[in-house]
Formats: structure tokens, C-alpha cells, sequence
């Protein structure tokens, strides 16, 4: 081989060494000053006296902080200008701010200073509340909020889609309107106790936030305040919860489980619509309203328990619930909206327990009145048969209750033992429904295992529902 093209080719391959070699330094050294920008040590900033800020942070340096610590004492001005800051001037309009970082875990916000026009509404910093809009668009990442703040404004974080981390203070005693609503960088979020009131979508379209804890000083959810969170799979409402709004859980497609507490005496218009993951609802006995299509379009609902105190039942409630196999209505309920149960074409059996047929519209059982088969009470059914649109059902049959003693062998086997009710041998899948002798339904269990136990109260007769198949049981 020619000598002189073998050092030509080592000679090329060392430059193309040194040519990487420098390559990787200079990426290397990009990395070191990014990491080192982002690591930036806070500004920290003493505020004597409220609306100096400005004075105490030089225009030069205005834009190019992005973390700041302040401690002393704040009012509008000083917010307006941390708004500044961050990316956003009064009226909303863009800045070249690049301040993420904010800890005001020391300072106190006072009323008075300078108003700001945020959404064309003039805004003053007020005691002891962070204000209405505060920080709305703004490029904020991180916030401390202050122990003397008793208060967040409604939309005070609004649409600040980068903010990844909050801290509330137990000082904190009621969220306003909105105020989080937008934040889609979230992903987790403690309320404290202090907590007494959720304003209305106060985490509406929080995207990114998959669990939260609402604490037991919460005594109502607000309209729309889960709104769209598609990664919340569970949730646990606590018992202090009275009433939750409209909207409340709507269109949140991964939510596969909740608990609606004994407390909770009303479901708002529209509160879980689109949760198409939600499989099992239990309604407890305190709920007297359900309110139109509170449940519709839950495609994966295949167990809902409606207890005996709701009256009615709103327009399209279970509208398209697809999954939906066999419903109980209980005897006190007296109407049923339109649409209520449209499109719910897996339904094969209904259950109706009052002996005076609910109203109804022709449209409430939509596409179900050839294929479903209705159960009403033991000589009922000719008031069933002649009531407007009830009439509309083919097949229509009094409920019969049998004995234990008309178990076949090898089948569905129900008996008492120590206290409980036990279903062995029950179809996975299907339910067991337990009624007291008048009527009312006292337990729904989703028959999970081959053996069933449920507790019940001793010295009473009940009637248990498993599967297909009724049982009269003394215990």
C-alpha cells in the first residue's frame, strides 16, 4: 500500500478525533451552561417597605432574573411588577420577563398600591388575598405562597401552563373561581385543611395532574372543578362533602373509581359525564336528586346503585351508558326524565320496585322497550301494563320470590353464617342486591370471588337478589 495514502488517512482520522473531540466540549460545555442557568441561585430581596420593589430591583436586572426570593412586605405594585417579571404587564400583554421561580414564603401582602388592568377588570392587591388574575399567563414554573394569605383570587394562576409546583399555606382558607384552571404543568396538588371552599373550575383543564387530596374542611365542589383532568384514575371525596356542582368530574376519560360519601345529598347537572372509564358507582342512601345526564356517556358503567331515597331521576342520567346490563329502580322514586336511559342497549333487565308506576316519557327507555325485559312488583302488573308509555315494554312480569329451599344443588347457594349473608357460587360479574322485607335496598355488591359475605343487621328477614335468582333469608 502507498505509504504516503496510509498517512493520509491517519492523518484525517486524527483530525476528525480532534474535530469530535472539540465537538463533544463544546456540547458538553452547553450542557454545563444550561444546567448552571437553571440551577441559578435565588435573588433574594428584602421589601421594607410595600411598593418599593421597583426601586430595589434595578431595570437592567428586571428581565433577567429567574429566580427570586422576597421577604418584607408587598402590595399591588410590587404584584404588578413581578407580573412583569414573569412574562406578562397589566394588560396581559407579553414581556421578555424571564423570572420562573417565586418564593414569597416570607413576605406579607398589603392593600393599596398600584391597580393593574388584567382582562379589563382594574385590580388592587388587597389584605391578606392574593388578587383575582395575579399571575394569570404568566411563565411562572414554581410558587411559594405566603403563611399571612388567607385567600387566592379567582384565576390568580390562571392559564399558567408551565407551573409545575405550588405550595398553599395552612393560612390559606378559600380558592377562588378558577384560580388554577389551565394549569396543565401540574401533576400534584395538597390542599390543606384550612381549606373550606373550592371555587367554581378552579382545576378546570388541569391535564397533567393525575391524583389530589381534598380535605375533610371541604364542604362543597364546585361547578366544573375536576373539569378534563384525563390522567385522575381515583378520587376519595371526603365526608364533610354536601352537595358537588355541575360539571365537577365531567370528561375525565381515566377516572375508574369514586366515593361519594354519606354526606353528599346532591349530584349536579352534567357532574360525570364522559368518564368512560368509570365501571362501579355507588349512590348513598342521602342523595335525593340526581341531576340530568349526570352519568351519561360513562360507556364503561356496568354497576349503579340508586338508593331508596332519590325521587328522581334527570334527563339523559345514563344516556349512552353502553355497559350498562340491568338497572334497580328504587320504590321512592315517582319521575324519570327524558332520555334518561337512551342508547343503553346492553340493558336486558329492569327492576322497577314501586307498585305505582314513575312517570315517564316515551323517550326515557329509547330502543329498549322490545329487547329489555321489565320486573315490577307482585300485582302491579296491570297498573304497569296500562300507564302511559310503561305500556310500550313487550315483556312485562311480576317478581317472584322463592325460598331457600329452591336452590338447585351445585348452583347460586345463599345462607348465613356468623352475622353475614353468603352468596357462593354466583356468576362473576353479576350483583347481589339485598332488600329489606318493605322493598328498600340495603346493599349492591359487584360479585367478585366465589364466595360472597355481607354484613347485615341480626333478627330481620331480607330478600337477596344473585344474578337472576331471588331469595327469601331470615337472620
Amino acid at each position: 500500500m502507498n505509504i504516503f495514502y496510509v498517512w493520509s488517512i491517519i492523518y484525517q482520522e486524527s483530525q476528525f478525533m480532534k474535530s469530535t473531540k472539540h465537538f463533544l466540549l463544546f456540547i458538553i460545555a452547553l450542557i454545563s451552561i444550561n444546567v448552571n442557568a437553571q440551577e441559578a441561585p435565588p435573588v433574594r430581596i428584602n421589601v421594607a417597605t410595600a411598593g418599593t420593589l421597583p426601586q430595589l430591583i434595578a431595570s437592567s436586572r428586571k428581565y433577567q432574573i429567574t429566580n427570586l426570593t422576597l421577604t418584607g412586605y408587598l402590595n399591588g405594585t410590587d404584584i404588578l411588577y413581578i407580573r412583569e417579571m414573569a412574562g406578562k404587564d397589566d394588560k396581559g400583554n407579553s414581556t421578555i420577563g424571564k423570572l420562573s421561580v417565586l418564593d414569597l414564603s416570607n413576605a406579607q401582602i398589603l392593600p393599596g398600591g398600584k391597580p393593574y388592568l388584567t382582562k379589563n377588570v382594574f385590580l388592587y392587591s388587597s389584605f391578606n388575598t392574593i388578587g383575582n388574575y395575579a399571575f394569570s399567563d404568566c411563565n411562572l414554573t414554581s410558587v411559594i405562597i405566603p403563611n399571612s394569605v388567607t385567600t387566592i383570587g379567582s384565576s390568580a394562576f390562571f392559564n399558567c401552563s408551565g407551573l409545575t409546583s405550588i405550595t398553599i399555606p395552612n393560612s390559606v382558607k378559600s380558592i377562588g373561581d378558577s384560580a388554577f384552571s389551565g394549569c396543565s404543568g401540574l401533576t400534584s396538588m395538597t390542599i390543606p385543611n384550612s381549606v373550606t371552599t373550592i371555587g367554581q373550575g378552579v382545576f378546570y383543564d388541569c391535564t397533567g395532574l393525575t391524583s389530589i387530596t381534598i380535605p375533610n374542611s371541604v364542604t362543597s365542589i364546585g361547578d366544573y372543578t375536576f373539569y378534563g383532568w384525563t390522567g385522575l384514575t381515583s378520587i376519595t371525596i371526603p365526608n364533610t362533602v354536601r352537595s358537588i356542582g355541575e360539571f365537577a368530574f365531567s370528561f375525565c376519560s381515566r377516572l375508574e373509581s369514586i366515593t361519594i360519601p354519606e354526606s353528599v345529598t346532591t349530584i349536579g347537572d352534567i357532574a360525570f359525564y364522559g368518564c368512560a372509564r368509570l365501571t362501579s358507582v355507588t349512590i348513598p342512601n342521602s342523595v335525593t336528586t340526581i341531576g340530568k345526564s349526570v352519568f351519561s356517556e360513562c360507556t364503561g358503567l356496568t354497576s349503579i346503585t340508586i338508593p331508596n331515597t332519590v325521587r328522581s331521576i334527570g334527563d339523559y342520567t345514563f344516556n349512552n351508558c353502553t355497559g350498562l346490563t340491568s338497572i334497580t329502580i328504587p320504590n321512592s322514586v315517582t319521575s324519570i326524565g327524558i332520555n334518561a336511559f337512551m342508547n343503553c342497549s346492553q340493558i336486558k333487565q329492569i327492576y322497577c320496585e314501586g307498585t305505582t308506576p314513575p312517570e315517564i316519557d316515551g323517550s326515557t327507555f329509547f330502543n329498549l322497550y322490545k329487547t329489555c325485559k321489565l320486573y315490577v312488583p307482585k300485582g302491579s302488573y296491570s297498573a304497569y301494563r296500562k300507564a302511559p308509555y310503561w305500556s310500550y315494554f313487550t315483556y312485562i312480569t311480576e317478581q317472584v320470590t322463592t325460598s331457600i329451599s329452591d336452590i338447585e344443588p351445585n348452583k347460586t347457594n345463599v345462607y348465613t353464617e356468623n352475622g353475614y349473608i353468603v352468596v357462593k357460587g354466583g356468576k362473576l360479574g353479576d350483583t347481589v342486591d339485598i332488600y329489606s322485607v318493605s322493598g328498600s335496598l340495603l346493599h349492591k355488591i359487584k360479585i367478585t370471588d366465589d364466595i360472597v359475605r355481607i354484613s347485615v343487621a341480626p333478627q330481620s328477614i331480607y330478600i337477596v337478589k344473585a344474578g337472576d335468582k331471588s331469595f327469601k333469608i331470615a337472620l
